[in-house]
């Protein structure tokens, strides 16, 4: 019997829709999480099933159940290649990893359907259809744009600099305390920072321009008193100061009479 390369063409189609939907924000999330899904739990099983099993019939219940245990081997083993590149666990790794090995496996399980049809046939020669043009065509387009996709990520993605933030209180006396505030920039440039610490919602003390090199300290004491309250919610916020409207760190305390 001859046999269809329908659930090829479907699969080369999700991994597509996958790719547009990790590219393009304007693609509804059902959409995206619709494709997404059996390209992780099922559709590398499947594929591995095509390729492994390709002169055995399995029973639809074998193959269901091998493609969900290979989806899951290949996803958890994937886990640990991508742990031991320097890209790490990220979605635009995940992405390009599993479409570009559902493309490949797709491209060998065609191959192979072709060559057992030849041979069945008793055809020497090797003809495509109009189907398989297309899956070839959309195959090739998925790896080019999957690997373009993931060098321009790859030189865009933002930097792994961060800056440290944190407030120590320790009480001098029962309603008083003493903020150690402190800063240390981790940062690939020096950077400006603007610093608000708060108490109970409201500014106490605010420091308009920071500056840190890479690997710089600042220090800072503020002293704190609880007058007739009981408890105090202090906070410190930082900002960029090319920035300003988001907070950067922020870091909480709450202070309490003993």
């Amino acid at each position: 019997m001859r046999q269809k390369n329908l659930d090829l063409i479907l699969i080369m189609v999700a991994v597509i829709v996958n790719i547009l939907g990790a590219v393009f924000s304007f693609i509804p999330h059902f959409i995206v999480i619709s494709a997404a899904m059996p390209i992780v739990l099922f559709i590398p099983g499947y594929l591995l099933c095509e390729v492994i099993f390709q002169k055995r019939m399995l029973s639809i219940y074998h193959r269901i159940a091998f493609s969900l245990a290979l989806s899951v081997a290949v996803v958890i083993l994937s886990g640990f290649a991508l742990n031991l590149l320097p890209t790490g666990l990220n979605t635009v790794a995940w992405t390009v990893l599993l479409d570009v090995f559902n493309t490949v496996f797709c491209c060998v399980g065609f191959l192979l359907r072709h060559r057992t049809r030849a041979k069945s046939r008793g055809v020497g020669k090797f003809k495509f259809t109009v189907r398989d043009y297309i899956l070839l065509a959309l195959a090739v387009l998925v790896i080019a744009f999957s690997f373009e996709y993931s060098f321009n990520s790859i030189l865009h993605q933002p930097g792994l600099g961060y800056t440290q933030l944190w407030m120590l209180p320790s009480q001098t006396d029962r309603n008083s305390w003493t903020i150690n505030l402190g800063m240390q920039s981790e940062e690939a440039a020096t950077r400006q920072y603007k610093l608000i610490v708060m108490v109970n919602g409201k500014p106490l003390k605010t420091w308009s321009s920071i500056s840190l090199t890479p690997k710089g300290l600042w220090k800072q004491q503020v002293p704190l008193t609880a007058g007739n309250a009981d408890k105090i919610d202090a906070s410190a916020q930082l900002y960029l100061v090319d920035a300003p409207q988001v907070v950067y760190r922020e870091v909480h305390v709450t202070l309490q009479r003993k």
